[in-house]
């Protein structure tokens, strides 16, 4: 039988040392950093370290005793030891029980305390004994976090919860420059005279459209995060949506000279979904195709049917909507940035490419809320790939 070097007193050089395990005991015991204690029954310390003395404000283990003779005084609650002496009659030990205590000068701290009972040979209760640590400023420390982590929270959803009231009163006035804007190009009250009024009017009325697109954008992802973008599910005709979205975004496709293709699946069932964010998804992702790709390019829209054990879900289908383009693209790198709220990849892309970069982040919140998710594909100069899968039974839920 072999045993080891570490352990075995008969070779170990420290076994052989004139210390006895007993005396080894007795170090470990005065040279812990916990708190060590043996008490009675009635709660009497039979023996403490000095660990224990130093964390309640007393210059020994005397000191400790003469101010403290049992372990009920310890306790800013009195009551606290006989709920500890129920848990371990109960459990059989109790383990980092966090209570508050008191030192010798009567200031408070936060005690965690590790007890189990001392039986005898029968199995008889004798006492308790345990381990204790102070454990105030780590307390502090996490109630500081916590309390930062709730202000923060606070502070985004207060955020949140402004942009979201200001729907109104942005859009309005928006729609009334756009409205009237309308009204002049069309001349309905008579002739304007200058022919550069007309090129003004729908110039106003071009970056008034802009600028309630961003607005939009910015007040839907808003409403997500301050829980308050309802969903309205009804029946939905993938071919029906899906085509009328390509045909939303045909005119700018052409006017950018690119060519705009649709491939749909013949099999597609009925989707249970919310038609009008599932469009806006596909709106999104249709223009963000047409922003980042050059004329001559190509996007395309398709619809496909994964099924049985290729579904990306726990359904038994699973729709994929991909919108293809053979734009700039992105390195890999460059996707998280692209998929983060308010992203821009670079300063040189933030000027060429108005917006506020919220296309792909919508979108992909859009999709989780119901129930999908968004992907990304893409290879820098060769375009890119951006797909949503939705199970064919999604109920959509709330983004939290």
């Amino acid at each position: 039988m072999t045993t080891d070097p570490q352990t075995d007193d008969s070779t170990s050089e420290l076994g052989r040392s004139r210390w006895s395990r007993h005396q080894r005991y007795e170090s470990i015991f005065a040279n812990a950093v916990e708190g060590i204690f043996l008490t009675e029954l009635d709660g009497r310390y039979v023996e403490v370290n000095p660990a224990l003395a130093r964390i309640h404000g007393c210059d020994s283990v005397d000191d400790f005793l003469a101010a403290f003779p049992y372990s009920t005084r310890i306790y800013a609650d009195r009551d606290d030891r006989e709920r500890l002496v129920a848990m371990i009659q109960r459990d059989g030990e109790v383990r980092d029980y966090r209570v508050t205590a008191v030192r010798k000068d009567g200031s408070l701290l936060l005690m965690s305390e590790t007890s189990w009972p001392v039986r005898d040979e029968k199995g008889r209760i004798l006492g308790y004994e345990g381990l204790v640590e102070d454990v105030t400023d780590l307390v502090r420390a996490e109630r500081a976090v916590l309390a930062a982590k709730e202000e923060a929270e606070a502070a985004n959803r207060a955020k949140s919860e402004f942009l979201a009231n200001m729907s109104h009163e942005l859009r309005t006035p928006l729609n009334a420059i756009i409205g009237f804007s309308e009204l002049l190009s069309a001349e309905v009250y008579g002739p304007l005279g200058n022919e550069r009024y007309r090129e003004y009017i729908g110039d106003i009325e071009a970056s008034g459209r802009h600028l309630l697109e961003l607005i939009n954008d910015i007040l839907d992802l808003a409403k997500i995060e301050a829980g308050r973008y309802d969903l309205a599910l009804a029946p939905i005709s993938i071919p029906e949506i899906t085509s009328a979205c390509a045909r939303l975004v045909a005119p700018r496709a052409e006017a950018a000279g690119l060519s705009l293709r649709t491939s749909i699946a013949d099999n597609c069932p009925t989707l249970y979904s919310d038609p009008r964010v599932l469009k806006q998804i596909i709106l999104n992702l249709l223009s963000n195709a047409v922003k980042f790709t050059d004329s001559g390019g190509m996007v395309e829209l398709s619809v496909t049917i994964l099924s049985g054990p290729n579904s990306l879900f726990d359904a038994p289908d699973t729709i994929r909507i991909a919108v293809r383009d053979s734009g700039i693209g992105m390195e890999d790198i460059e996707i998280p940035k692209a998929m983060a709220h308010f992203g821009q990849l670079d300063c040189t892309l933030a000027r060429e490419y108005s917006g506020t970069g919220l296309g792909l982040p919508l979108a992909a919140s859009m999709a989780e809320m119901l129930g999908g998710r968004l992907s990304i594909e893409s290879k820098k100069g060769l375009g890119t790939v951006a797909s949503i899968a939705l199970p064919i039974q999604a109920q959509g839920h709330p983004v939290s």
